[in-house]
């Protein structure tokens, strides 16, 4: 059985590169034609910026990062029906007992950002007046999780190394490109088409198979 799950978790990732692909150029797309001085994005993009600063120039929030990435890995636990506990955080590492892994468990630091989860919770209930800031506090969350993220990656993880590096990066990279991707819906519903973006990310693929085609 498991030879059998090296070899489906291989063909998976063998799909998962083109996808991820796929996605990230389409979100590319995205972003260089949204209105960015509309609405909340230019708030949302402010904060984003400010949180690159900060960390390229001041601080590194790791004691931060740690403590969402091992309560990511016991809320993934917990949604599957699964326990956690015996949490320990530092800057160095940190660690929390789960009964319940698998690969969704292992990763889902990677490619859910706590943080901006809460935040766009936040951004939900708040008063009309209060969410100009809460669309900066998502920017500035959602880039603290994809810089740490990066910066995680460069350090070896056994996480990762679990599910292999193969397998679990395009995985990673895909799932962060549509929680973007998602952010950005929320906070522009109007130039911010899911159908669009899928079908562009789907147009992509397919002109990426018809050159690989032309060339086989």
């Amino acid at each position: 059985m498991a030879l059998l799950g090296l070899v489906l978790r291989f063909f998976a990732a063998l799909g998962l590169w083109p996808l991820a692909g796929g996605l990230t150029a389409a979100l590319g797309r995205l972003l260089w034609h949204l209105p960015w001085s509309q609405g909340g994005l230019p708030w949302f993009a402010g904060g984003f910026v400010a949180y690159l600063v900060v960390q390229i120039f001041f601080w590194r929030p790791l004691f931060l990062y740690v403590m969402g990435h091992e309560l990511t890995h016991a809320l993934a636990s917990v949604l599957q029906g699964g326990n956690a506990d015996d949490l320990h955080v530092s800057t160095k590492g940190g660690r929390v007992r789960v009964n319940r892994s698998n690969f969704l468990v292992d990763l889902a630091p990677y490619f859910f950002p706590l943080y901006t989860a809460g935040a766009c919770l936040i951004w939900a209930v708040a008063a009309e007046r209060f969410k100009p800031l809460i669309c900066a506090l998502i920017g500035f969350t959602l880039a603290f999780h994809f810089a740490l993220t990066l910066f995680s990656l460069k350090q070896h993880q056994s996480d990762i190394a679990e599910g292999g590096w193969f397998f679990s990066v395009p995985l990673i990279l895909a799932l962060n490109v549509l929680i973007c991707v998602l952010v950005l819906r929320l906070l522009a519903p109007g130039p911010v088409s899911l159908g669009a973006f899928f079908l562009d990310a789907w147009s992509t693929l397919r002109a990426g198979a018809h050159w690989v085609r032309l060339r086989v």
